[in-house]
């Protein structure tokens, strides 16, 4: 009888064992990570046709426009190269956002067809316009004036 004692805690000892492994093994995770660039919607700005002078990029959709001095009342008319360099075509829109010192008046817009579809790969001019005049005199001898503009790119599939 006793044997027969033994052998059966044995077989409860075994199988606890088996169910606890088996257990481990169903839970038992493994993690992958993968890294990776997803370009749906990428666009880049330049200021040559060949797209090797890129703009300032001071965030993800933002790029500064440096223009250097100006005169009073001045327009001042770049252009500006976008490049289609996602995966999709795409439809673009400007902002901008104008910061101007005490006593100036800015105004910037783009000269763009906003209907215009760019195709994967492909290269498109817009005409950029930033008129500044100067509102209180004497005009001091420099002013420092910031213009951001945000260029949005629309997926068209």
């Amino acid at each position: 009888m006793e044997a027969h004692k033994f052998y059966r805690i044995l077989a409860v000892i075994i199988m606890l064992a088996s169910i606890g492994t088996v257990m481990a093994i169903l839970q038992y995770s493994y993690t992958v990570i993968f890294k990776g660039q997803i370009a749906n919607v990428k666009i880049g700005l330049y200021w040559d046709e060949a797209c090797s002078q890129p703009l300032n990029q001071s965030g993800f959709e933002t790029w500064n426009l440096d223009l250097g001095d100006v005169d009073n009342p001045y327009n001042n008319t770049r252009e500006v190269w976008i490049k289609n360099e996602g995966w999709y075509p795409v439809k673009i829109t400007f902002e901008f956002h104008e910061y101007p010192p005490e006593n100036v008046s800015i105004h910037a817009f783009a000269i763009w067809n906003e209907s215009e579809v760019i195709p994967v790969g492909e290269v498109r001019n817009a005409t950029i316009i930033i008129q500044t005049q100067v509102l209180a005199y004497p005009i001091p001898e420099t002013l420092t004036y910031q213009v951001e503009m945000t260029v949005h790119a629309e997926q068209i599939e």
